[in-house]
């Protein structure tokens, strides 16, 4: 009887470390998956963060280009006026600027060398 309660004891024993075992198995699965879930939210959230950060960017870029086009467009279109005005000593820095933004502008080319021979000439 007394060997009977003894396996009995140890066969509960076993059992009990099994069951143990499987808990600190199931525990460890876990928190694996949720770590694992962790990694792939905050991996989420900082490419969310990188695409703000482009679109941010990508919206100064857009409008330094607006702003700069505003430029380009007022000395281009001053330095025309001035031209047509034949007003050469007010027009050599303005139509500098607009000469160097469009250098291919032969129109613009030709108001910058008058405003040139005018400064020159005073």
């Amino acid at each position: 009887m007394k060997r009977t309660i003894t396996l009995l004891a140890a066969g509960l024993l076993v059992t009990a470390l099994a069951c143990s075992r499987e808990e600190a198995k199931d525990a460890a699965g876990q928190a694996a998956e949720s770590a694992s879930q962790a990694a792939e939210s905050a991996k989420e959230s900082a490419a969310g963060m990188a695409a703000g950060a482009q679109d941010a960017a990508n919206s100064m870029m857009d409008s330094a280009k607006a702003v700069a086009a505003d430029a380009a467009g007022s000395a281009v279109e001053a330095c025309r006026a001035m031209a047509e005005r034949e007003a050469w000593g007010e027009a050599l820095e303005v139509c500098r600027k607009a000469h160097e933004m469009l250098p291919d502008d032969l129109a613009l080319e030709h108001a910058y060398q008058q405003a040139q021979a005018a400064a020159a000439g005073h």
